[in-house]
């Protein structure tokens, strides 16, 4: 995040960020570990948006995020367990 500085408000750096740390959640979840992989999440949101990442894209990543969460949840890609704990 540091060597992108000012580009980060730019959707292909922050996208790019996202592919930094979607492989590793995709790992965890495959585990499954949904809990761990939310962190992951909520961590690197935490650090683009102090990064200074434009809130639009943000809040289309988020919009993007939770609507295929709805659909992992809906299809049962997400387990009885994982969804009590949620």
């Amino acid at each position: 995040l540091q060597r992108l500085g000012g580009r980060i408000r730019e959707p292909q750096a922050l996208l790019r960020t996202l592919v930094h740390v979607g492989f590793p959640m995709l790992v965890v979840m495959a585990q499954p570990d949904l809990t761990t992989a939310l962190v992951f999440g909520a961590i690197w949101l935490a650090m683009v948006f102090l990064a200074g990442a434009d809130l639009r894209h943000l809040g289309v990543i988020l919009a993007v995020s939770a609507a295929l969460f709805a659909l992992a949840w809906r299809f049962d890609v997400i387990r009885d367990y994982q969804k009590g704990r949620v």
